[in-house]
């Protein structure tokens, strides 16, 4: 199906998972599940995980089980304070596992999840990523597409989707990415700007040539792009991860990128460009794994295989 078929079909992360503890970081992921979620997704999964060894003490507690169920309802009834999701969407989720990136790997594959959402390490300037140790295991390696909040999203008195930024290249994990892109765009009346980088390493006599091949690449992008959403194409010269930021940072409310073009079908794996994003954007990042179709139904296209 093209990206104008699927950008009018419903939202495309019906399941979302977020690992949350009631931190600025936790309200931070939570804050842009809730954001993407928009009206339609079934379940947002607000999953909190005990890491094995961790001993949770709560009196009259039968079993790990049973402890874990409470802990969880415990962190929904904070998360549901927040009230930065629908409450009729969220579903408390407790997890044991040997780490916070293994327990959201196995509960997102477990459930058939679309989307999960991490935030930023504390460490970080607010209004920018960094993504700390658990966020980089879970990246690399998720079954499904990942998101990333920037620190202090949560706060942010305006969080409306008008403008989601594409990274393309004519690579099939950007074509992933587009169709993502395109979905989005369209279940929030948004905008799409496609950015095509033309990499500053390319010698005088092959310039124009380059410059040519990136156009046409950056065309076809438009024109896969159903008109609802508004495409607009932006030629960018230079070093392609500086430039991406800098569009991320100037005017965009989401930027959604593909994922390195080589390593397991069905798997985020970060490449340098969407590592660097993911590192220091002020907007929220969505990273597509290779071979995942953004509707839903399977590999995204016999090229993928």
């Amino acid at each position: 199906m093209s990206a104008q078929g699927r950008a009018s079909a419903s939202s495309m992360f019906r399941t979302i998972i977020t690992g949350y503890d009631g931190s600025e970081e936790g309200r931070d992921a939570l804050a842009l599940a809730g954001f993407l979620a928009g009206e339609s997704a079934e379940r947002v999964v607000a999953a909190t995980v005990s890491e094995t060894g961790t001993r949770i003490r709560l009196p009259g507690h039968a079993d790990r089980e049973d402890m874990l169920a409470d802990a969880a309802s415990k962190v929904a009834v904070r998360a549901s304070d927040d009230a930065l999701v629908d409450p009729a969407a969220l579903e408390p989720k407790g997890v044991c596992a040997s780490s916070a990136a293994a327990g959201l790997h196995r509960l997102a594959e477990t459930i058939g999840a679309d989307l999960v959402v991490t935030g930023s390490s504390h460490r970080g300037e607010v209004g920018r990523m960094l993504i700390g140790s658990t966020a980089a295991r879970l990246l690399n390696g998720a079954s499904c597409a990942v998101a990333a909040a920037p620190r202090g999203f949560a706060r942010r008195e305006h969080r409306i989707v008008r403008t989601v930024g594409l990274a393309y290249d004519g690579s099939h994990e950007s074509r992933v990415a587009l169709e993502g892109a395109a979905r989005l765009a369209a279940g929030h009346d948004a905008a799409v700007r496609v950015f095509t980088v033309v990499p500053p390493n390319v010698q005088q006599e092959a310039r124009e040539l380059a410059h040519a091949h990136h156009r046409a690449v950056l065309d076809d992008a438009l024109n896969a792009l159903p008109p609802e959403v508004r495409p607009e194409g932006r030629l960018l010269g230079g070093d392609v991860e500086e430039q991406l930021l800098e569009q991320a940072d100037a005017s965009l409310d989401v930027m959604v990128v593909g994922s390195r073009g080589y390593g397991p079908v069905r798997r985020v794996l970060l490449g340098s460009t969407s590592n660097a994003l993911m590192r220091a954007a002020r907007c929220p990042v969505i990273v597509y794994p290779r071979g995942v179709d953004p509707n839903g139904d399977g590999l995204a296209g016999a090229d993928s295989a």
